[in-house]
């Protein structure tokens, strides 16, 4: 059996010659196939997998790509976002996860949490000093005179107590804190003649005083991490009736957090000797703190100060001059 290719109307036909013995040596049987119409047939069927195959092809590599977008681009969102949040707190956190399927973002997560770590043990280093650099400042101010010794660090106590006792968020507590011990850091700045006199001050040197709220603003302005306690040293001889100074302000026009260290600084005052009297009784300066009330004083801090020292009473005079 053989065959060939013979073309016919402009088509291609395979021939293929079919001997039958039956028939003798001088018949044969022709077949013809049209090779053209047999290989259109293949070349759609061929053309319709082949489409099928690329458009899977396609589909696939689009969700491995997306895969492998959200894999890299959601951790350094994530990451962008922690230094966003460091931005606004001012802290640092060092707890960035790290279990990404990009070995890359990894590497990254891991070389944030270390810087981080690095920030804060540096920071913390840095708070200890600082503390310590405000203790010898009030300190110093404090051996100035020997009736105002320790005054600074007993109006940081009342007040933080003050503050506790409302129910304050521990970060204000400690502003209330640090800025109490640094309320008078502008006496600094008054000379010892007055700060010391032992008789009625002149109108003059009443004036002078009065700037200590001013000048120890302007101290402690030129250093960023001061600006918290700054309301507190200016403000802390502001009347909640009006009438204080340096500004004369009224109410909750008065930061809160001066007004609390007002009342703790009045109390200690007149609860310790100086030069021109003696310290009044705890009965005096109940009533007088009464009668401020709303004139002098925020009656809310006063209603918890009075509550405290009813409760300090109670633990006797030894524990209540130990608060």
């Amino acid at each position: 059996m053989d065959g060939c290719e013979i073309s016919f109307l402009g088509e291609t036909y395979l021939t293929l010659f079919l001997g039958r013995a039956h028939l003798g040596e001088k018949y044969r049987l022709l077949s013809f196939q049209s090779v053209d119409g047999a290989m259109r047939e293949f070349t759609r069927r061929f053309e319709r997998v082949f489409l099928t195959i690329g458009a899977c092809g396609v589909l696939v590599s689009l969700l491995l790509s997306a895969i492998a977008s959200r894999s890299i681009s959601s951790p350094l969102s994530d990451l962008i976002a922690r230094l966003r949040e460091s931005e606004r707190t001012g802290k640092l956190r060092s707890d960035y996860r790290i279990n990404s399927s990009a070995k890359e973002v990894n590497l990254l997560a891991e070389a944030f949490n270390r810087a981080a770590q690095a920030v804060c043990e540096s920071q913390e280093r840095l708070d200890e000093a600082y503390l310590q650099f405000i203790e010898t400042m009030a300190q110093a101010l404090d051996a100035r005179d020997p009736y105002t010794a320790g005054h600074s660090t007993r109006v940081s106590v009342y007040s933080t107590s003050i503050a506790q006792a409302m129910g304050l968020p521990p970060e204000q507590v400690r502003i209330i804190d640090i800025g109490a011990r640094l309320h008078d850091i502008g006496k600094i700045g008054i000379p010892d003649a007055v700060l010391q006199k032992p008789g009625r001050l002149t109108e003059e040197e009443m004036r002078l005083i009065r700037l200590h709220p001013q000048i120890g603003k302007r101290i402690l302005e030129k250093v960023g991490r001061f600006r918290d306690y700054l309301p507190i040293v200016e403000f802390h001889h502001e009347d909640y009736g009006g009438g204080g100074y340096p500004l004369g302000l009224k109410g909750k026009e008065i930061p809160f957090n001066a007004r609390i260290v007002h009342v703790a600084d009045v109390y200690d005052a007149i609860r310790s000797d100086r030069s021109y009297r003696k310290a009044m009784p705890v009965e005096r300066v109940v009533e007088l703190l009464e009668s401020g009330s709303g004139k002098q004083f925020d009656p809310n801090v006063i209603e918890v100060f009075l509550f405290l020292l009813h409760e300090w009473e109670q633990l006797g005079e030894e524990s209540l001059a130990l608060v």
